[in-house]
């Protein structure tokens, strides 16, 4: 039995970005392998207001803001994401980005980074998935590295 031209490029293509699924990213230099940074004289409000002010300039809504959390959410219309993460209820899952802030000592805050994905965000059977390692960590501790940069001119 012939195989279709069609079909043959169907396979290759599926293969194609299979592999590229595979590829990965470095783990972390950081104490706890997660994006984070510490950042020596600043002001936890001040560095709170920095990430407020950046995130939402990017396209973020703040969800949460508290003395020492602040969440940000973003609506994920990639048809990608919303394959792998829509379901009938809603087919638009939401970016979800934690950065806590704790004291490390004298003069010293320590910011973390997290992220989830959110399917029905706000409804009853609303679903989290942890988004761990990858494209998310490199690009989350560049932010975070460049956060630091700034706060400690």
């Amino acid at each position: 039995m012939k195989i279709s031209y069609c079909l043959t490029r169907y396979i290759y293509l599926a293969a194609i970005i299979l592999l590229a699924g595979c590829a990965t990213y470095p783990p972390l230099q950081t104490p706890s392998g997660r994006p984070e940074v510490s950042i020596h004289g600043a002001a936890m409000k001040d560095i709170i207001n920095v990430i407020v002010d950046q995130m939402s300039k990017d396209g973020w809504r703040v969800k949460s803001l508290q003395d020492n959390r602040v969440v940000v959410v973003s609506s994920n219309d990639k048809w990608e994401m919303m394959l792998a993460y829509g379901s009938p209820l809603n087919e638009i899952p939401e970016n979800q980005i934690t950065f806590t802030l704790v004291y490390a000592g004298e003069n010293e805050v320590r910011v973390l980074c997290s992220g989830v994905i959110v399917t029905n965000p706000g409804g009853g059977f609303e679903n989290v998935a942890y988004i761990v390692g990858g494209k998310f960590y490199a690009r989350a501790q560049a932010e975070l590295e460049k956060l630091k940069l700034k706060m400690e001119k």
